[in-house]
């Protein structure tokens, strides 16, 4: 499985199976918070119908590893406006679990660490066992190794774990959730400060990073308050008395508060308060609160990015992390620092797009302002510069500008690279030269069946092993044939567990191309495929081939299309008398075909020929694909059939055909209405 590769397999029970026919999915990821999944599914995956909420959970793995555990959260129905029908499914991850158990009153005095444990246990004794989490690493604590809070009845055990731990100033730490072989495990850590290797620069990877100043976390007054005084009585689990706590006003000339004066001067009086329910001295009390005071004199700087992750494209050692520490360079706007990735969204889709939250950075004042004061001063040299021919902030633009355009190609590139071959609609039914893999690719074509190298080597190994090849294999001797229902044919099957499967006009069961077609239409053809005998278990997908057969036009256009099959990609081939035997581009190539089946676009770019195409949901043979939003597509190809599409891709390429997938899908699909009624009437 490659960096690109995403697989999704979903569990009920004991019953597993990999998702095949869905699409715009997204992992979005932030430390300390459940992650969420979301995808569409339609009704040809065998997955389909069986989406539970709650009960079905959904694993993602990408370079063999999990990148997402959870479970089925919701599940949405919807239409399209043909009629057609998908549903929109939201996962939630594995951290969510601890919002299904609930706490109890107690009054702790322990370790953070300790009390940390004792939550998850509580934890695990009210669910299943697949919500359980295993404790991890625990390296979280304060200066006195001690936890004084009180846990309300009634509250989640997320909730409790979020306001006396990760909301306590003195502790904080974060949670992360790892996905291991044996379970998922729960740390709460420190912050690890692990630096990335790849940079992310300006005229390098940087897209676009900005920040934004809040000083609402700002305080320039503070008053601390300590435990609950002793000597005041009142019921440890009454909630409707206040009671009061300790203060510095006896150490501090009478003051309950202490202020920054300098501050006072410039922003006023702004006051925040903070308890510390495990101090008790007011000396103590004192020096906290100068300290606190101090962290409140600091502006919290947040920031947005937009970058490119190099090391899918094989130009960096390590890839963009959540977590990871990374040195971002901006010169436009003064940022050269290390910042950490605390979320990202992935797109599975197009994992080049993934997008990136950049954590919250404290500086002191002064030290804002002066950051302030040089990003003004490199803007006015920039625009000295501007005004002197330099014209550096036009260039760091334009930079950006190509770096989109660069990206967007080799996004565009490695889309190419990573499709799936496609299979001749109208291909063989039975083995070529002794070999059934052309006929298995056709028959899992025409079942609209995603097929790997892997699973056809895997039906080829059981093709073998069940009839060694001969479409006439007669099994006269085992438990089936004593009870009057032998095996026969290629997949050896009985009469009556073909039938079940068997589709309208490949009901032959002594055809071995019937007996695919059939094992194809198995819903858990996958998971039944097993050597050393194996059997159908799933529900019938189809009553008929979903794929037709092509037309006598259908098939002239394929002919046409493959005529140009060993014509190499030639950006502006193809135009102005030259011959596509020379050379076609993706835009020359769909405009030849069309030529060849009497058809004349007006435009031989992807551009002026898009209003030769109207809108459609789904296509057909003859439609066409483009990249890109109408108006600005970047790339075009053409359907030979509703499942597989032909296009001249790239330099150093000839034509190429490919099925489609989620992973291929292009933005919007055209049909002329001139070459539809030539095709089908």
């Amino acid at each position: 499985m490659s960096y690109f590769e995403f697989r999704t397999t979903i569990r009920n029970g004991n019953d597993s199976q990999q998702l095949q026919q869905y699409g715009d999915a997204k992992i979005s990821m932030a430390i300390s918070s459940a992650a969420s999944f979301t995808f569409v599914i339609y009704p040809n995956d065998p997955a389909y119908q069986k989406l539970k909420e709650w009960t079905t959970y959904v694993d993602v793995q990408r370079d063999e590893k999990y990148i997402f555990r959870g479970r089925v959260a919701h599940i949405q129905p919807k239409n399209n406006a043909d009629g057609s029908f998908y549903k929109e499914i939201t996962c939630e991850s594995a951290l969510a679990y601890l919002n299904d158990t609930m706490t109890v009153w107690e009054k702790v005095n322990s370790k953070p660490g300790d009390f940390f444990k004792k939550m998850i246990n509580n934890h695990n004794s009210q669910v299943d066992n697949l919500r359980q989490l295993k404790v991890g690493t625990v390296n979280v604590t304060n200066s006195t190794d001690n936890l004084y809070c009180y846990v309300e009845d009634g509250i989640t055990t997320l909730s409790e774990i979020q306001t006396d731990l990760l909301n306590n100033d003195d502790l904080q730490g974060e949670l992360w959730v790892r996905y291991e072989k044996d379970g998922n495990y729960i740390d709460w850590i420190k912050d690890p400060n692990t630096h990335g290797l790849q940079d992310v620069r300006l005229q390098k990877n940087l897209i676009e990073l900005t920040s934004s100043p809040d000083i609402s976390t700002i305080a320039t007054v503070l008053y601390p308050f300590g435990s609950v005084v002793e000597n005041v009585e009142t019921d440890e689990k009454a909630t409707d008395v206040s009671t009061p706590h300790i203060t510095i006003a006896s150490v501090n000339g009478g003051k309950n508060y202490i202020e920054d004066t300098e501050l006072v001067k410039k922003y006023g009086r702004i006051a925040k308060s903070k308890i510390w329910d495990n101090v008790k001295e007011p000396k103590n009390l004192l020096d906290k609160a100068k300290a606190y005071l101090e962290s409140l004199k600091k502006i919290k700087v947040s920031y947005t990015m937009q970058a490119v992750d190099l090391f899918p494209l094989r130009q960096a050692n390590d890839p963009l992390d959540i977590g990871k520490y990374y040195h971002f360079v901006n010169p436009a706007i003064n940022i050269d620092e290390w910042l950490r990735i605390v979320g990202t969204t992935i797109d599975l889709n197009k994992p080049l797009e993934t997008t990136y939250v950049i954590g919250d950075q404290l500086k002191r004042l002064v030290d804002y302002n002066l950051q302030s004061s040089n990003a003004m001063e490199q803007l006015r040299r920039l625009t000295e510069q501007n005004r002197a021919g330099l014209i550096q902030i036009k260039k760091l633009k334009s930079e950006v500008d190509l770096l989109k355009e660069v990206n967007e190609q080799l996004r565009h590139d490695l889309e190419m690279t990573n499709r799936n071959q496609g299979t001749d609609p109208g291909g063989p039914t039975t083995a070529v030269n002794g070999d059934w893999g052309p006929a298995i690719k056709h028959a899992a074509n025409l079942m609209n069946v995603n097929l790997s190298d892997a699973k056809l080597a895997q039906i080829k190994t059981v093709i073998q092993g069940e009839s060694g090849g001969s479409e006439s294999a007669f099994n006269g001797w085992d438990d089936n044939a004593k009870a009057g229902h032998p095996s026969k044919g290629l997949l050896q099957f009985i009469d009556s567990t073909f039938n079940i499967y068997a589709l309208e006009g490949h009901k032959d069961i002594w055809k071995g191309f019937d007996q695919l077609l059939a094992m194809f239409n198995d819903s858990t053809w996958e998971n039944d495929l097993t050597t050393g005998g194996w059997g159908p278990h799933g529900a019938p997908r189809f009553k008929k081939v979903p794929v037709a057969e092509p037309t006598e036009n259908v098939a002239k256009l394929q002919a046409a299309a493959r005529k140009y099959k060993n014509v190499k990609y030639v950006w502006g081939g193809g135009r102005n008398g030259a011959s596509p035997d020379d050379g076609l581009d993706c835009s020359s190539f769909v405009w030849w075909v069309y030529k060849d089946m009497g058809i004349t676009l007006p435009g031989t770019t992807t551009t002026t020929q898009e209003p030769s195409f109207f809108n459609v949901d789904k296509p057909q043979a003859g439609d066409v694909g483009f990249y890109g939003s109408r108006g600005g597509s970047t790339h075009i190809v053409l359907f030979l059939d509703e499942n597989t599409y032909a296009n001249e891709e790239q330099p150093g390429v000839n034509y190429q055909e490919r099925k489609l997938n989620a992973y291929n899908r292009p933005s919007w699909f055209g049909r002329n209405a001139q070459m539809h009624k030539l095709l089908f009437g």
